[in-house]
């Protein structure tokens, strides 16, 4: 009986670590998810705003020899 008790809490400490060793991967990916949509809205922003001055009109699209200069410089460039 001393025996199987033995082999029952082997195998549930064994468990238990793989269950918090995922946990561990599965918070250090929702820190990177995170991360991600914290850039992703700051884009967003700089898009929006790029829009909006070209709706206004205040904004010039670049002809196709400045695009490349354009997207280099992280501008949001429409494709014809």
């Amino acid at each position: 009986m001393t025996d199987q008790f033995h082999l029952v809490e082997t195998i549930a400490r064994q468990a238990i670590e793989q269950c918090r060793r995922e946990i561990d991967a599965a918070w250090a990916q929702v820190e990177a998810a995170r991360e991600v949509l914290r850039r992703g809205r700051w884009l967003l922003a700089r898009w929006a705003e790029q829009a909006r001055i070209e709706r206004s009109g205040g904004g010039i699209r670049p002809d196709s020899r400045r695009r490349s200069e354009a997207a280099s410089r992280g501008m949001f460039v429409a494709v014809d």
